[in-house]
């Protein structure tokens, strides 16, 4: 679980666990040794690189794929959502610091 757990979530990995034969209670104690923050920056790490990948895609279409992919990965559809959100704002919140002045009219 060490070498994955950092590159899946929760679910991903319970099912993993539970199809190489552990039962309920030793999945569980694993999982509930795992810290939260773990998962965090496994989801951003993840999301950063789905992110890279689908540069090209349009707005809808990247953050459609990102989802998909990431709840693959076993990571829960509102927590990909909201670190999709926070993903994008501070990406815009960059990008409008590195632009000019605007004229006012």
């Amino acid at each position: 679980m060490r070498i994955r757990g950092d590159r899946y979530g929760t679910r991903r990995l319970e099912r993993e666990l539970r199809a190489r034969g552990f039962s309920r209670e030793t999945v569980e104690r694993a999982l509930s040794e795992r810290e939260p923050e773990v998962e965090e920056t496994a989801l951003y790490r993840a999301l950063e690189r789905v992110w890279k990948r689908s540069a090209r895609l349009s707005g809808l279409v990247r953050r459609k794929r990102a989802l998909d992919s990431l709840v693959r990965r076993g990571f829960p559809a509102a927590k990909v959502s909201e670190m999709i959100d926070r993903f994008e704002k501070a990406r815009n919140d960059d990008h409008e610091g590195k632009r000019g002045p605007r004229a006012v009219s």
